[in-house]
């Protein structure tokens, strides 16, 4: 089964780094997904080209040690441009995707808080 690891971004402080208690929660999160793929040698974060979801995919990229990975903007995932659910369609392998809310409570359900994730099956 493939698995779509939906995260909202951290809370962004400038520059290129997180607010110092949303970097360890991010990081927190990122090492349960982590512990989650037990057969993935290679994995792609996507996220949107806003700032806080580049600063958080890196951060998860970094805490995902032993397994390759690709991050990937994808302006479809921008807020409110494009539905996440739509890009996940054509996902063929599980990969992580760091976006933003209402985006994401679209698809999941869910309201998420900021670094934190829900697995979602496709």
């Amino acid at each position: 089964m493939k698995y779509a690891y939906i995260m909202r971004h951290g809370v962004y402080e400038s520059g290129d780094s997180l607010i110092p208690s949303s970097e360890e929660y991010v990081k927190q999160n990122a090492r349960l997904i982590k512990s989650d793929l037990l057969d993935i040698e290679a994995i792609t974060v996507f996220h949107s080209p806003a700032q806080r979801a580049l600063v958080t995919a890196n951060t998860v990229a970094n805490e995902l040690n032993g397994i390759r990975v690709t991050l990937e903007a994808k302006t479809e995932l921008d807020f409110n441009k494009y539905e996440i659910g739509h890009f996940l369609e054509k996902q063929k392998e599980t990969c992580i995707v760091v976006s933003h809310e209402p985006d994401i409570k679209r698809i999941t359900g869910e309201k998420l808080v900021s670094g934190s994730y829900v697995r979602w099956n496709f």
